[in-house]
């Protein structure tokens, strides 16, 4: 049996305090009493604690690195700069047509890094240098200075139907971004015809489509002021029943328009397929305020 005095200090923890008795096998050998010692030993203890300390933070700091391993994937995708992108909303992947003479939205977005300005639109024939000068209505205006945006835009009736590319480029240096490509097509309507009376108007509408791309389910809407559909035809009938059994690419048609509650007056839209998007839009040369609409 050995005794061992008490440390010379106060406020003893359990942590700290130092075993004061240790039972020792019968016989009390030699080699127990060095082995209680040992173990009692003030500067054996404290190693002891610290490599447990050390051992708890390691495992504390490799649960640590695994989260952060786990988040690196993560992290490097929120990181990682975007793709250029030229995009013109609506636009069917499989079919891609845009009407000419109908506005339109086009957005961009381009890495951060490679963002330069002045940056514009310029229209092209597919496969070719051959370029057009201001024929994207606003499109033609500098586009916005960040790296990301977007712009109102329509293709000129003044070229011809085919296939083209809008590029984002340097408007100074030429150097271009990114592209998108179309098919580019034009159908017209126009209000050919209005007489007024006290609480109606009778007003006629002419149409034309691409004989390729007309069909039976072809519609005008008269849309008002708020945007609303408030009457529509098909093209094939002249009637909202059904459409008739073929399409009619050229044709007109007269009917009333009445004055509504919602001031303002109407347009007339032609909707290829009874759809959106509007393959064109009547010009409004109606004074529909002249009438008190």
């Amino acid at each position: 049996l050995t005794f061992r005095a008490p440390p010379r200090y106060y406020n003893l923890q359990d942590s700290n305090t130092i075993s004061f008795f240790t039972v020792l096998p019968s016989g009390c050998s030699a080699e127990g009493r060095a082995a209680a010692q040992l173990a009692n030993d003030p500067a054996t203890l404290l190693n002891g604690s610290l490599s447990a300390a050390a051992a708890a933070e390691a495992a504390q700091l490799d649960a640590m690195k695994a989260r952060l391993d786990a988040v690196q994937p993560l992290l490097a995708a929120l990181l990682a700069e975007p793709e250029p992108a030229l995009t013109i909303a609506g636009l069917d992947p499989a079919n891609p047509l845009v009407w000419m003479g109908v506005q339109g939205q086009i957005c961009f977005r381009i890495p951060a890094s490679a963002n330069t300005n002045p940056k514009g639109l310029v229209l092209y024939l597919a496969d070719s240098t051959t370029y057009y000068v201001n024929v994207l209505g606003a499109g033609n205006s500098p586009m916005p200075a960040d790296y990301q945006g977007c712009s109102n835009f329509s293709v000129s009736k003044g070229v011809a139907a085919g296939k083209y590319f809008i590029a984002l480029e340097n408007s100074a240096t030429g150097s271009l971004f990114v592209t998108v490509g179309f098919f580019a097509d034009k159908a017209s309507l126009a209000c050919t015809a209005f007489s007024y009376a006290t609480t109606f108007g009778t007003v006629t509408i002419a149409w034309t489509m691409p004989v390729a791309r007309a069909s039976a389910n072809d519609t005008v809407w008269v849309v008002n002021s708020r945007g609303t559909v408030v009457n529509w035809f098909y093209t094939s009938c002249k009637c909202q029943k059904a459409p008739g059994a073929l399409a009619v690419p050229t044709g007109s048609f007269s009917f009333r328009v009445f004055k509504g509650t919602v001031p303002g007056g109407y347009v007339f839209e032609l909707h290829p397929g009874g759809l959106d998007p509007m393959a064109a839009l009547a010009p409004n040369w109606i004074p529909w305020a002249k009438f008190g609409w």
